[in-house]
């Protein structure tokens, strides 16, 4: 896990997870978390610009890398694939699909 927030990491740490403290798109602290022997990274930041910056910065360093990516808003789909993730994942829209589908077939209780 590379992140900022000295929150999250103590967070990380209470559960036995590797850390770097640090800005995930830089390539000092992706080489640090080990990214040249990773099969996989979730760039999952609430900024869609800098989830396309860590994916082209990871890709960059390992481009065997599987990518997910984590997009706010469905016109940043197309640029975080062409930063090289594989997968995007809006998770507002999926919210939204499956608020729908329980207001479409609620539950009887």
């Amino acid at each position: 896990m590379v992140d900022k927030d000295a929150n999250a990491l103590a967070e990380a740490e209470e559960r036995s997870m590797l850390w770097v403290h640090g800005d995930s798109a830089q390539d000092e602290n992706l080489l640090a978390a080990h990214i040249k022997d990773a099969r996989g990274l979730v760039a999952a930041t609430g900024d869609d610009s800098q989830n396309v910056y860590v994916s082209l910065t990871a890709r960059g360093l390992n481009p065997e890398l599987y990518i997910v990516a984590r997009a706010s808003r469905p016109d940043a789909e197309e640029k975080l694939r062409r930063a090289g993730a594989d997968a995007v994942v809006l998770p507002h829209v999926i919210g939204g699909k499956e608020m729908a589908l329980s207001a479409l077939s609620p539950r009887q209780e």
